[in-house]
């Protein structure tokens, strides 16, 4: 019987992308699934699947606002990159040690890892930490959200990909929610965008946003034949890792800010723990109730980035920031391709 194929998610503290690539049931750790059936086995399994989305969204739109409070103590943003991504590493490797899952270490793989890790951990990392010291955590979680869009646009681009008339219509809609959130300012009628200054900061937002759209451009087309999905999130972190310490390394940046645990720290340890434990669930979520299901992600994601901002950092939500939120998820529903149920291969 021929492996199959199964929609997965590449995900980070940002973002929530699908995209095609081979996915190992076995690779899902089986504590979960008993813990699943042992912990809810009264409940019927369409209220475990929705307590999970909700879960799991909520869980990756806190690390947005999170983000925030990981800078609040002048800890440079590369500092927090690194000690976030080694939080990951640290998780991603015990697991894998414990699993006795091998590393691939031939050439097209440590290329893979390489590119993975800058387009889609090191540089996109940096740049949020730069972000969340200047954006409230609404406007990020819109321009986030934008990825899918993006990466539709650069797939267009590079002719991997027909543009429909739908998917026209969805980028549109994404391009018309940064401009409520943009416009105004520049007709000086703005109460989200304080000044010219954080239109620089949302063009930078969105250059974020982009380097992920380039990763799952990448990911698409260079992807290494039957590599594992947990091997492929181990080796970019742990590529990223090492770009990101030879970078602290040669500028001296410091990892600390001040002595003694404080809210910085523990947001910065939440972060990686948070990506990790909401990927392991996404992949517990995509065997329970499958891949199609598993894409509604992406409308939990954004709207909790917003309600977490106002929750954890007292941001106002104000109606331009829900008509861009309106606008932006419909941009979503209307880009996401029709997905391609799994099956077995006739021939296998």
């Amino acid at each position: 019987m021929a492996p199959q194929r199964w929609w997965h998610l590449t995900t980070t503290m940002a973002h929530v992308e699908m995209v095609a690539c081979p996915f190992d049931p076995q690779l899902m750790p089986p504590f979960l699934n008993k813990a699943i059936l042992s912990v809810l086995p009264s409940l019927h399994p369409v209220i475990i699947h929705i307590l999970l989305l909700l879960l799991i969204g909520n869980a990756w739109g806190s690390t947005i606002a999170l983000a925030t409070i990981a800078t609040s103590t002048g800890r440079a943003p590369i500092a927090i990159a690194f000690a976030t991504t080694a939080v990951s590493v640290l998780l991603l490797g015990g697991w894998m040690l414990l699993r006795r899952i091998p590393i691939p270490r031939d050439r097209g793989a440590i290329g893979f890892f390489l590119v993975t890790g800058l387009l889609g951990t090191a540089l996109p990392s940096v740049g949020t930490y730069y972000v969340a010291q200047a954006l409230p955590a609404g406007i990020r979680a819109i321009v986030f959200a934008l990825i899918p869009m993006i990466t539709l646009g650069l797939s267009v681009a590079l002719a991997v990909e027909r543009l429909e008339a739908r998917r026209l219509l969805g980028l549109l809609l994404g391009l018309g929610a940064v401009a409520v959130l943009v416009v105004p300012d520049l007709l000086g009628t703005s109460a989200q965008v304080q000044s010219y200054a954080q239109l620089g900061w949302i063009v930078v937002a969105t250059g974020v946003a982009t380097s992920y759209a380039l990763e799952n451009v990448y990911i698409g087309a260079r992807r290494p034949a039957g590599m594992d999905t947990g091997v492929a999130l181990f080796g970019m972190h742990l590529a990223a890792l090492v770009m990101l310490l030879l970078v602290v390394w040669v500028t001296g940046t410091p990892l600390g800010a001040t002595p003694g645990w404080n809210s910085a720290d523990a947001a910065v340890a939440l972060i990686g723990m948070i990506n990790i434990g909401a990927y392991a669930g996404f992949l517990l979520l995509i065997g329970h109730a499958g891949p199609v299901y598993a894409s509604q992600l992406s409308y939990v994601l954004t709207p909790a980035g917003i309600l977490w901002g106002a929750l954890i950092l007292a941001e106002s939500i104000s109606g331009q920031i829900l008509i861009s939120l309106l606008l932006v998820l419909a941009g979503l529903a209307l880009t996401k391709p029709a997905p391609t149920a799994p099956r077995d291969d006739p021939a296998g």
